[in-house]
């Protein structure tokens, strides 16, 4: 896997980018590369307030001041070891506002992509699934796949379809994600965003959906809805030698993908990390 070596900042828009939004650079190119339509219900969008853009890692997930500690990416590197996922990290800090972390999003899909209920995972053209780490370039596919929704609630497409035909996007759908002719003085058609980063957060999702439907083995959080409240007094290393923190409402942002380092602590506190799938 590949990262610019070079950190760039936006011309414009910089301190709305670290606030935790896109800069408006960001949007444009991002609505521009998606032709102005959603990834995954293919509907033409304005793209006037830049709502549509959303970033598949939030910034607050890497940017956050004691980020890289947290037991999210402590457990990653049991699957991929330290060297690989600081590369990942150091990935992230450095495209976060970049067309490999943003995608376009009908705002009517908002609740389902933000509350991890809508969980996209990247595949190849032959269906191989594309892991966190891997060196994949080019288009590839997203599988579709749904946590807590009833079938009316499934999403319903019109990409790559002819006018006037939709289809219900059920479990194991696919939505192809392929660059566009590169535009007049602008290359972000050819920019794609990053199979990785799909398949980060939906690594976590589906961590998040795991612990959430085993609430009596994890005492330490209480659920509510898709929302959880970590325990207050979390365990600290007093010698600081695997440092944990407790969580706050700085570190959670009420994000899934956020918040499960505070999962995950919990998941090996009551055990339940070792009869997880």
């Amino acid at each position: 896997m590949q990262f610019p070596t070079t950190i760039t900042s936006p011309v414009d828009g910089t301190i709305q980018a670290d606030q935790g939004c896109p800069s408006q650079t960001s949007i444009t190119a991002c609505l521009e590369r998606d032709e102005f339509r959603c990834l995954i219900t293919g509907c033409k969008l304005s793209g006037s307030l830049g709502r549509e853009v959303l970033p598949l890692i939030p910034f607050a997930f890497a940017r956050h001041p004691r980020c890289r500690g947290l037991d999210f990416w402590k457990m990653l590197e049991i699957f991929y070891g330290a060297d690989a996922i600081d590369k990942v990290f150091a990935g992230l800090l450095n495209q976060a506002d970049s067309l490999h972390n943003l995608i376009t999003l009908d705002t009517s899909i908002h609740t389902i992509f933000n509350g991890g209920s809508l969980i996209l995972t990247p595949v190849t053209a032959s269906g191989d699934p594309i892991p966190v780490i891997n060196d994949h370039s080019g288009g590839y596919m997203l599988n579709i796949d749904y946590h807590g929704l009833s079938v009316l609630e499934f999403i319903q497409s019109t990409k790559d379809l002819t006018p006037g035909t939709v289809r219900t996007l059920y479990p194991w759908s696919k939505i192809a994600i392929a660059s566009h002719n590169p535009m007049p003085a602008n290359d972000s058609a050819s920019i794609l965003p990053l199979p990785t980063y799909f398949a980060l957060r939906a690594f976590v999702l589906s961590l998040k959906n795991i612990c959430a439907e085993r609430p009596p083995q994890l005492d330490a959080l209480s659920f509510s809805g898709s929302s959880f409240t970590p325990s207050p007094h979390p365990p600290i290393d007093l010698k600081n030698e695997n440092p944990t923190y407790p969580a706050d409402s700085e570190s959670l942002c009420d994000d899934p993908v956020l918040a499960a380092s505070a999962i995950l602590q919990s998941m090996v506190d009551a055990g339940a990390l070792c009869q997880s799938p």
